[in-house]
């Protein structure tokens, strides 16, 4: 990791706030930053391009309403063949370069039926039932080993989102996240399990940044994107053009949620 820290330290310079990751089709949210420096992943050491469709692979440090902000414009996947923690990578650098706050966002399958495509989620908790965890890797560490994930989505962080949600106009729910690794889709089955275990949405990515983000303290706050419907009594055959379409088109609304959540961080609200 030493070779990554002092590659950006001496790229970055400044110490960011914030950690943002973009899921799919959100590249764009990062266009509309004040940018600094921009850095593909291919030249970050360790760091790796990412395969994943609409995830650009740039790392970009730069301002959303004068808050200094690191953004990933895409993400790692297990589905991408790599592993756990490697996934994770990133947020390890992020806390170690002093990033504070994580806010992780994707697209994901909307299991709970006053859902609908295009509406955002507020995670409010997830359940991992992937069978993998990032913190397995160096869990000898002296910090960490045990991580509590009480309020593992900062609850003060959500009631700023919510009050920005509001006063935009823009619906926001808030929700239990499932977290399967995919590649494939869920069967019917599956969704049903998810529904009777609690789960609101079903998605890909997001919860291993969250585990690892928590295991150095820092605040999480998750936002989901809701790209289909996931309900297993209205099952459907899945469109991936028409999904990926719908983090595009809502790109411009979550920036404008997340400059609207960064000027309430500013006044100290």
């Amino acid at each position: 990791m030493t070779k990554t820290l002092n590659f950006l330290r001496d790229r970055i310079k400044t110490v960011p706030e914030i950690l943002i990751i973009l899921g799919s089709g959100f590249a764009k949210v990062a266009d509309k930053m004040k940018i600094r420096v921009e850095i593909p992943y291919q030249d970050i050491p360790h760091f790796k391009k990412t395969s994943a469709p609409t995830h650009s692979g740039n790392l970009i440090a730069g301002k959303i309403n004068g808050r200094d902000v690191l953004v990933m414009q895409g993400r790692y996947h297990v589905y991408e063949g790599y592993e756990i923690s490697f996934t994770t990578y990133p947020v390890r650098v992020a806390a170690e370069l002093g990033v504070k706050k994580l806010i992780t966002t994707n697209l994901s399958g909307g299991i709970n039926e006053n859902f609908n495509i295009g509406d955002f989620m507020l995670v409010k908790d997830h359940l991992n039932v992937s069978g993998v965890n990032p913190l397995i890797w160096d869990s000898g560490r002296t910090s960490g080993q045990f991580t509590d994930m009480y309020e593992a989505y900062s609850s003060h962080l959500i009631r700023l989102l919510e009050r920005s949600a509001s006063e935009l106009g823009i619906t926001l729910h808030k929700g239990v996240l499932a977290y399967l690794t995919g590649p494939n889709f869920e069967t019917r089955s599956e969704l049903k399990m998810l529904k009777l275990l609690g789960a609101d949405a079903v998605g890909w990515s997001l919860v291993p940044e969250v585990l690892e983000a928590r295991r150095y303290g820092m605040d999480v706050l998750g936002i989901v994107c809701i790209s289909d419907l996931s309900n297993p009594d209205s099952f459907n055959p899945v469109n991936l053009e028409e999904i990926y379409q719908i983090g595009k088109e809502k790109a411009d609304t979550l920036f404008l949620l997340l400059a609207s959540f960064m000027s309430k961080l500013q006044n100290g609200a």
